[in-house]
C-alpha cells in the first residue's frame, strides 16, 4: 500500500486518479491509525465480514470513470504504462455488467420469515452494521449456521461475536465462541487466508507469519512527535497481536524470576468472586503444535479489585512433555487503590509431539486480591483454572501452508 500511494501521487494530484481502500479488518480504527501514521489522505471503507468474499489481500483494481474494472493486480513497475493508457483514454466496455452490492441494506433489518440460513446471515450483518443491537445480531448469526453451513456464515458469526466481546455488552464466552466460529470457517476453506489470518492474529507464535500490530507503538510515537493526536483505538491490541513468530527450534524460556507461588493456606476462591473466561487459539491442534491461551479476569457483581496489595500472579502447571511460555507472570495492577477493569493475560502451550489425540487439561493457578462492595471485606484468593486443549491429529494446523503461497499482511 505505501508503494502504490507514493507511485500514484502525481496522478492523484492531477485528478487523473482517485484512490479508495477497502480494509478487511476486525478493528477498522487500527487501519485509520496506520493511514494517519503514513500520511495517506484517501478514504477507506471497512469490510470486517469479508462480504467481498476475498480469499486473500491485498488486491489492487483500477476502474475507469464508468466504473468498469480495467486492471486487476497491476504490477507496480507498470505504473507509467498505466498512466499513459489512462491519459489516452480507453475504449468503452461493450457489454458492461453491473453487480449487486454484497452489503445487506436496511431492508435486511427485518427478521427473515423463513429458516433460510443466508437470510439470517444477512440479517445478523445488517444488525451489526446499521444498529447497536449486538445481542440480536449474535442471536441471528446463530440461526445462520445450521448443520452444513458454509464457511462464510461461520466467519461472519465470528465477527459479530468478537464485536460484542469488544463492547460493553460482552459475554464471557464471546471470544471463545468467535474463535470456534472462525475455526469452522477455515476448516470449510483451508486456503482462505483472510480466515487464517483472523485466527493467527490471536493465535500462537508458532503459527504466526509476522507480528500483526507491532507497528502501533511506533505509529503513535511518530504521530505524537508531529504534534498530532493519534487515532483512538476502541480495542487495544493485546499480547498475541504484538508477538513475533517463533520457529519450532525455539524453546520457551523461563529465565525470568518467578513470583513466589501462593501459600497453600490462602483460600481457593470457591465463591467465584472473579469471573474467568478462557479462550484457546486454535481450539483444535495437532500433536507438536502450539496453542495460545487467553485468560480474561473480571470482578463479579458487587466485587472490585484491591490494588493496594500489589501485583497478583499466574502460574501454569506444565505436565510432563509440555512447555509453557511464560510458565509464570505477574498480574499487573493500576496505581488506583481499587478498580474493576478486565485483566487480560496470555501464554502459549507447546503440545508434546507424541501426545495422543483427545482432550487434555492443563491447570493454571491465579492469585488476586478483591473486596466485597457491600461488606467492605477484602481478601486474597487463589483460583485453579482448567485449560482444555483439544488435540486432533486430523486438523490441518493454523500455520501458513508451504505450497508456494506468500505471507501478506492481512487480517
Amino acid at each position: 500500500m505505501p508503494g502504490w500511494h507514493e507511485a500514484t501521487t502525481d496522478l492523484r494530484s492531477a485528478r487523473a486518479l482517485d484512490t479508495l481502500g477497502i480494509v478487511v479488518e476486525q478493528h477498522p480504527d487500527r487501519a485509520r491509525l496506520f493511514m494517519q501514521w503514513k500520511g495517506f489522505d484517501w478514504p477507506i471503507l471497512r469490510d470486517p465480514f469479508n462480504l467481498l468474499e476475498l480469499p486473500a489481500v491485498p488486491i489492487t483494481v483500477i476502474l475507469d470513470p464508468d466504473g468498469a474494472i480495467r486492471f486487476v493486480q497491476p504490477r507496480l513497475d507498470r505504473i507509467d504504462e498505466i498512466s499513459r493508457i489512462l491519459a489516452e483514454g480507453l475504449d468503452p466496455v461493450r457489454e458492461p455488467r453491473a453487480l449487486p452490492s454484497p452489503v445487506p441494506g436496511k431492508k435486511a433489518l427485518a427478521p427473515p420469515s423463513t429458516d433460510d440460513a443466508t437470510a439470517w446471515s444477512d440479517h445478523a450483518v445488517a444488525l451489526a452494521l446499521w444498529t447497536d443491537r449486538l445481542d440480536d445480531a449474535v442471536a441471528a448469526s446463530a440461526r445462520s449456521v445450521p448443520a452444513g453451513a458454509d464457511g462464510a456464515a461461520w466467519f461472519r458469526r465470528g465477527v459479530v461475536l468478537r464485536m460484542r466481546h469488544d463492547s460493553t455488552d460482552r459475554r464471557d464466552s464471546d471470544f471463545r465462541d468467535s474463535v470456534e466460529a472462525w475455526t469452522r470457517a477455515l476448516e470449510a476453506d483451508p486456503d482462505n487466508y483472510i480466515r487464517r489470518r483472523r485466527l493467527q492474529q490471536y493465535g500462537p507464535r508458532l503459527a504466526k507469519p509476522y507480528a500483526f500490530y507491532d507497528w502501533v507503538v511506533d505509529a503513535r510515537a511518530d504521530i505524537t512527535s508531529r504534534g498530532e493526536d493519534p487515532v483512538t483505538l476502541a480495542a487495544e491490541p493485546e499480547g498475541a497481536e504484538f508477538s513475533e513468530p517463533q520457529s519450532r527450534e525455539e524453546r520457551p524460556s523461563s529465565d525470568a524470576q518467578a513470583p513466589p507461588r501462593p501459600d497453600r493456606r490462602i483460600s481457593i476462591d470457591e465463591d467465584r468472586w472473579v469471573d474467568v473466561g478462557v479462550t484457546v487459539v486454535p481450539p483444535r491442534a495437532q500433536p507438536g503444535d502450539a496453542v495460545r491461551t487467553h485468560l480474561d479476569l473480571r470482578p463479579g457483581e458487587g466485587i472490585h479489585w484491591n490494588n493496594e496489595t500489589g501485583p497478583g500472579g499466574l502460574w501454569v502447571a506444565v505436565p510432563d512433555g509440555w512447555s509453557a511460555d511464560p510458565d509464570h507472570q505477574e498480574i499487573q495492577v493500576p496505581p488506583e487503590a481499587t478498580s474493576d477493569e478486565r485483566r487480560h493475560l496470555e501464554f502459549e502451550l507447546r503440545i508434546p509431539a507424541t501426545l495422543a489425540a483427545g482432550r487434555h487439561t492443563v491447570e493454571v493457578e491465579a492469585l488476586y486480591a478483591v473486596c466485597d462492595d457491600d461488606t467492605g471485606v477484602c481478601m486474597i484468593r487463589r483460583r485453579l483454572v482448567p485449560v482444555d486443549v483439544n488435540v486432533d491429529d486430523s486438523v490441518a494446523g493454523l500455520g501458513d501452508r508451504r505450497d508456494g503461497a506468500t505471507s501478506t499482511r492481512s487480517s
